[in-house]
């Protein structure tokens, strides 16, 4: 049997050498290809849900250390300036505005608040850069802001969002929720209620 040369060289041997290094070099950007896949952005609704649940989950764990440090206390139960008058169904925005400084700043064990900490004021803020996270799902509302409701009784019930704020906090029952009415891709709502 022949084998065909050039300058010098079989061919069917350099064509196989040729081969051998490509399907290494293949193999190789296989598996970074493999090792980046984790790393690459996720669908832009699914990347927007997940943040959606790590603000609520931010927010969530202020709420209850609040209550649990402040007497079994939700934060904008009561005034945030004596820490004794509690509001009631008519106060909505008072509770709101006590809701987010019993959060951000450092409050006594009434739920008095002050912007520095002092000896009488330690505990807290719960949320230490001074501001509410923002539902990334609101366009139009104020993304940060936080509704309260004083007639849910009940722990497993919610009113249907309405989108005018990104939050809504159940005064009754300590519970919070995404303030969002979007509608995913797949005509489902956001799950975080």
């Amino acid at each position: 049997m022949t084998s065909i040369t050039h300058s010098g060289h079989e061919l069917g041997s350099f064509s196989a050498n040729v081969l051998v290094r490509l399907l290494v070099a293949f193999a190789f950007l296989g598996v970074v290809a493999v090792m980046a896949v984790p790393y690459l952005p996720l669908h832009p609704e699914q990347t927007r849900l997940e943040d959606l649940g790590a603000r609520l989950s931010v927010l969530r764990n202020a709420a209850d250390s609040y209550y649990h440090q402040h007497n079994y206390r939700y934060p904008g139960e009561y005034n945030a300036s004596n820490g004794r008058d509690r509001f009631h169904q008519g106060q909505e925005q008072e509770a709101a505005a006590a809701f987010i400084a019993q959060l951000t700043q450092y409050s006594d064990a009434t739920g008095r608040t002050s912007p520095v900490k002092t000896k009488d004021f330690t505990l807290g803020p719960y949320i230490p850069d001074g501001t509410l996270p923002d539902n990334p799902f609101i366009h139009g509302g104020d993304a940060s802001a936080v509704e309260i409701d004083f007639t849910l009784t009940r722990p497993d019930a919610i009113y249907p969002a309405d989108g005018r704020t990104g939050w809504r906090y159940y005064l009754q029952t300590g519970r919070l929720a995404a303030n969002d009415n979007t509608l995913l891709e797949d005509g489902s709502q956001t799950s975080y209620r």
